[in-house]
């Protein structure tokens, strides 16, 4: 095991739980993004449909 001083310990908290966050944020924002694309592509379907183009 590495021996860290208390800074560079803190250090790599702040880095994991950063890039856990991240992790996060990207997670949700790709299942907004396709959320959103899908609710598109149905309304898209639903215009060609009523309006017969």
């Amino acid at each position: 095991m590495l021996h860290l001083t208390g800074s560079e310990f803190v250090l790599n908290i702040i880095r994991f739980a950063a890039a856990k966050l991240q992790r996060q944020i990207i997670d949700k924002f790709s299942k907004v993004f396709s959320t959103i694309a899908e609710t598109s592509i149905s309304q898209e379907s639903i215009n060609e449909v009523v309006t017969g183009c």
